[in-house]
């Protein structure tokens, strides 16, 4: 447990005091915040308590994009790349709201695990759509910062690249995880269930 708190306070700090002025900068740190902290803040370190308690599934899923899409407008991203306090809100709540989903989604999986598949994927295709439209932009999204526009515009394809990455490695990738977990425990039960004997 210690070994994984000081992981957990490692990305922490990491996420919050990426250079907060680039488009890679952010990006690196919402991935760091959403796709690394969170999964393991619920899965190891707050235990079944917080599972338990979590919102459903749609209201998660619901709450996580949209406080996404919000911080990654063009007025949102301006402000927080321009105040290091907003940028630390934006860092808590997306924080926040990726803990509240990867609970609901735990929750989900040991009753309605089609329906958190479909979460998985569904915030998966969100978030790598976000990406494709940083990197095949045909302008800057994100304008007015203090750097020449051939610099931005390479930040924000790199940004979007990153992002791109990142997507099927966290969503798709848990939903291939718990795909082979749920058919390893049918073919586990199977046997059992299908002996007359019982």
């Amino acid at each position: 447990m210690g070994a994984e708190l000081a992981a957990a306070t490692a990305l922490i700090f990491a996420a919050f005091f990426l250079p907060a002025g680039m488009v890679t900068g952010h990006m690196l740190g919402h991935i760091l915040i959403m796709n690394l902290l969170a999964p393991v803040l619920v899965w190891r370190l707050a235990g079944p308590g917080l599972i338990a308690r979590a919102p459903s599934l749609l209201t998660a899923t619901t709450l996580q994009l949209a406080v996404f899409l919000l911080w990654h407008t063009p007025e949102a991203m301006r402000l927080a790349m321009a105040s290091p306090l907003v940028h630390v809100v934006m860092m808590t709540g997306l924080l926040a709201v990726a803990v509240v989903f990867w609970a609901s989604i735990l929750s989900a999986m040991r009753e309605t695990r089609l329906a958190a598949i479909a979460a998985l994927m569904l915030t998966g295709k969100v978030v790598c759509l976000i990406a494709a439209l940083l990197v095949f932009a045909p302008r800057l999204l994100y304008p007015g910062m203090p750097h020449e526009a051939g610099a931005m515009m390479a930040d924000q394809q790199l940004a979007g690249l990153i992002m791109l990455t990142a997507c099927p490695l966290t969503y798709v990738g848990a939903s291939i995880v718990f795909v082979a977990r749920w058919f390893a425990n049918l073919s586990e039960e199977r046997p059992g269930a299908a002996s007359p004997c019982g």
